[in-house]
């Protein structure tokens, strides 16, 4: 067997989008509440399988308020594995 000391590791890796939609039947303008909902879309880019074992999200609104969101997304499994170029979205 030969091993290139040259030779890339293969990395896991994910990249994420996120799509935002008001939702004007939750929302009150007039109280200064408005509501969203958003899509996140996770790809695996990397160059193996690789899980999802956990996410931090850091959200910011308009006002500056700072809301973290920690954990699996309701719709993913602790543990699965997403091969590469695989995609998930995530509603929340």
């Amino acid at each position: 067997m030969h091993c290139s000391h040259n030779a890339p590791m293969p990395k896991p890796e994910f990249t994420c989008a996120v799509t935002v939609r008001p939702l004007p039947e939750q929302s009150q303008p007039e109280a200064g509440v408005h509501a969203f909902a958003y899509t996140v879309t996770i790809r695996n880019t990397g160059d193996v399988a690789a899980q999802l074992i956990s996410r931090h999200w850091i959200i910011t609104d308009a006002n500056n308020k700072v809301e973290e969101v920690r954990g699996l997304p309701r719709q993913l499994t602790l543990g699965q594995w997403m091969k590469p170029q695989d995609l998930h979205a995530a509603r929340e």
